[in-house]
């Protein structure tokens, strides 16, 4: 109940602060979306439904306020349903120290300096995976969420330092005692329990971007120490056959690329093609991801196809990999009129095919600032060797 009532005093602040500035130059900019729905499975005859998302809590929350001026941002995501509790506020901060400084008076010359602070979540490095499908399987992590970041660029090169200082990973000990053995003269441990140990792991990763809009081209690398490495932020119906199990990993590279093809050769329809890789090591084994796709169309009708590879290499066992395909057709003829269709189909484990497959479309409707979506899918599961039917309505609200 008291977030609530912050969250509740926030918003009446930033609503004083916007009417009480100019007419002319708001203070505050206030925007966000609201989201919530539900999702209807059916298998094998049964019926089992959850909130959309599969969370407890239905409704989805994201808030944004940003200085007019551009010299910060809030950005507070994940608010699943009520604030009591142990009900935490996911927020990051972006600070433009630059343009702060320029305000004060300092000449900068051209380059440009930020500050983050806060829920970062997956995006520990720059990238310039141009990431069509928007599962973002480019996502690139230190092991937690809680991340500091400083951005420093110029004209088109930007470098990032990230670092995630209050990461503590979790263990088991062996505990016992030491006796010596009187027939050999060497000293016996005996087990007689574990107990939880706990060690701290900063995390650390730089990265560097070059990007030029104009030319349409752009790419990214990386390094990260003490990461959990890549990850994927989709949506929850293509189910991710690949799971690092939350394991640091001491060393993380990542390169990543897009060139708008369109633009760079002159087409009057939209050409675009991206790619990213990353690789994990230590010495408890490695794990490597390779995302390509490729995206394009016209007013009309659009679409992209992306694939992923991914292969894990634990100590104990032999290699594992997981091969992902996913293409999706957007029809945009009636996107005047508020209507939007698209449909799509997924491979989600390509080396075992027709184990983990999904195909489906979703139909949305714009009225009064509101739109009304209803997906439909099919798909088989093997793990539950079974073939599924989901129906999810949802309804958003965008401000």
């Amino acid at each position: 109940m008291k977030k609530a009532i912050v969250l509740s005093a926030a918003l009446l602040l930033a609503g004083a602060a916007l009417f009480a500035a100019d007419d002319k130059k708001p203070a505050v900019k206030f925007s966000g979306m609201a989201r919530a729905g539900y999702v209807f499975t059916f298998e094998d005859g049964d019926m089992n439904s959850t909130a959309w998302h599969g969370k407890d809590k239905e409704a989805r929350l994201n808030f944004h306020v940003a200085d007019a001026e551009g010299l910060w941002d809030i950005n507070i995501k994940d608010l699943h349903g009520g604030l009591d509790g142990d009900d935490k506020l996911k927020a990051k901060l972006t600070i433009d120290l630059g343009k702060a400084l320029e305000k004060a008076g300092v000449d900068l010359n051209g380059f440009g300096l930020k500050f983050n602070i806060g829920a970062m979540g997956n995006n520990s490095l720059l990238k310039a995976y141009d990431n069509a499908s928007g599962d973002d399987r480019d996502n690139f992590k230190l092991y937690g969420e809680y991340l500091s970041a400083l951005t420093a660029s110029y004209d088109k090169v930007s470098v990032q330092l990230t670092v995630d200082p209050i990461h503590t990973e979790k263990g088991t000990e062996d505990v016992g005692t030491y006796t010596l053995d009187p027939e050999t003269g060497k000293i016996k441990f005996t087990k007689t329990g574990t107990k939880e140990v706990k060690e701290n792991k900063m995390g650390v990763a730089v990265s560097a971007k070059y990007a030029d809009k104009d030319l349409g081209f752009a790419v990214a690398a990386g390094y990260a120490h003490n990461a959990a490495g890549f990850t994927d932020d989709g949506d929850d119906s293509n189910k991710d056959r690949v799971a690092l199990g939350g394991k640091t990993y001491e060393n993380g590279f990542d390169v990543s690329g897009s060139v708008d093809v369109a633009k760079m050769a002159g087409l009057d329809f939209q050409l675009g093609t991206g790619a990213v890789f990353g690789y994990m090591t230590d010495d408890a084994g490695d794990a490597m991801r390779v995302a390509a796709d490729v995206s394009g169309g016209v007013d009309a009708v659009d679409g992209f196809v992306e694939y992923q590879f991914t292969q894990l290499k634990p100590d104990q066992g032999d290699d594992t990999d997981y091969h992902y395909l996913k293409g999706q057709v957007n029809l945009n003829f009636f996107a005047d009129k508020g209507v939007s269709l698209d449909v799509y189909a997924a491979d989600t484990d390509l080396a075992n095919a027709g184990d983990y497959w999904l195909a489906g479309a979703d139909v949305g409707y714009k009225l009064g600032g509101v739109t009304y979506k209803l997906k439909g899918e099919v798909g088989n599961d093997a793990s539950a060797d079974e073939v599924y039917f989901l129906l999810r309505p949802t309804v958003t609200i965008n401000w």
